[in-house]
């Protein structure tokens, strides 16, 4: 009979009782069997056509040869003991499978149905391409998932299809884990990011706040909301945030920031020299002389040349530098403004 069998090529695409005649057939020995099978493009479509399920049922989840449907794939879950065996992986690791599955959602509210999705996403022995495609079957998004044993493109995937909650304990497991994947699920979730911002403030460093405002997902609106609570509590101080501020409070004059924060924007910024001044001149009665001098000598070029007696630098005819140089010349940092088509010239007092 193998021989006869094996050696027919159309026999590959046996009819399902054709096979099952052959697979249920008693006198058949197993390793025969298992040949047909492996010989055959025909899928059974339930393990309950067999008389003997657990002769065979390992042999067909390896070879692909049971239809893809998710009664089949928890019934063979519960079969044993709410884990997942090797030829079951096998199974779901085929493509074509699991382009099958993934169309089919599972929404059962059964408590099997709850511990079965909750053990498949926790399922690392997915490859990591088709558990994203398998995301698609399940709807819910869950709070508690234990998911730090996931490959990181596993819980990436969790996160970019919304299948983790955004919650403080979610946000610090991701933060010391996963690198960058905690803003990815917050800035997914900003409502709930707001609503927890209490909760989670004193991990927020300024290199997430940066990952904040250089995201450009996230609305301005937003980028103002988080800088207005974050800096209540936090010194900023890296040039990259202080430039993306800079730039912000340029943008929209209703973002209100410290003055201390203020300062360092003006300081420490990337910021160019019309900008920082721009800026300066919006709230100069915040700065007293000692930081005007300083400010001067940061902006550099001709600038620092005001801190000085005697000099009487030139600049760009600019109307924000003509502006600034007669409130500097109000408060008495220097003596004279002169302007014409071709530049700015400022006279400082004299010894």
């Amino acid at each position: 009979m193998k021989d006869v069998y094996l050696k027919l090529e159309s026999n590959t695409q046996e009819s399902e009782e054709g096979l099952l005649k052959l697979i249920n057939n008693p006198k058949i020995p197993t390793y025969l069997k298992e040949d047909i099978v492996a010989h055959s493009t025909t899928k059974v479509d339930s393990f309950s056509k067999l008389d003997e399920p657990s002769e065979l049922m390992n042999f067909l989840l390896d070879t692909s040869n049971i239809q893809a449907n998710w009664a089949i794939v928890i019934d063979v879950f519960e079969k044993n003991e709410a884990t997942f065996p090797e030829p079951l992986n096998q199974f779901l690791n085929y493509e074509e499978n699991c382009d099958q599955l993934s169309r089919e959602t599972l929404i059962g509210k059964t408590d099997g149905y709850k511990e079965f999705r909750i053990a498949f996403l926790l399922n690392d022995k997915i490859e990591d391409t088709l558990y994203q495609n398998y995301l698609n079957a399940f709807p819910y998004t869950y709070k508690d998932l234990n998911f730090e044993s996931l490959s990181k493109r596993k819980v990436q995937s969790l996160v970019e299809q919304q299948k983790i909650a955004f919650t403080p304990t979610n946000y610090n497991k991701l933060k010391s884990k996963f690198p960058d994947l905690h803003l990815h699920l917050s800035l997914n979730n900003m409502t709930d990011f707001f609503e927890n911002y209490a909760a989670i403030a004193n991990v927020i460093l300024e290199e997430d706040l940066i990952g904040f405002l250089e995201n450009q997902k996230l609305s301005d609106s937003n980028k103002i909301k988080l800088l207005e609570r974050y800096d209540i509590d936090n010194h900023i101080i890296e040039p990259v945030s202080l430039t993306l501020i800079g730039n912000l409070l340029l943008k929209h004059p209703v973002l209100k920031l410290s003055t201390e924060n203020l300062k360092s924007v003006l300081l420490k910024s990337n910021l160019s020299q019309v900008q920082r001044i721009e800026l300066y001149l919006r709230q100069p009665t915040l700065f007293d002389n000692e930081f005007i001098s300083n400010f001067l000598n940061i902006l550099g070029g001709e600038f620092p040349k005001l801190n000085k007696k005697g000099p009487m630098p030139s600049f760009e005819n600019r109307p924000v530098l003509i502006s600034f140089f007669q409130y500097l010349k109000k408060i008495g940092k220097i003596s004279k403004v002169k302007s014409n088509g071709e530049g700015i010239m400022v006279t400082t007092f004299r010894n």
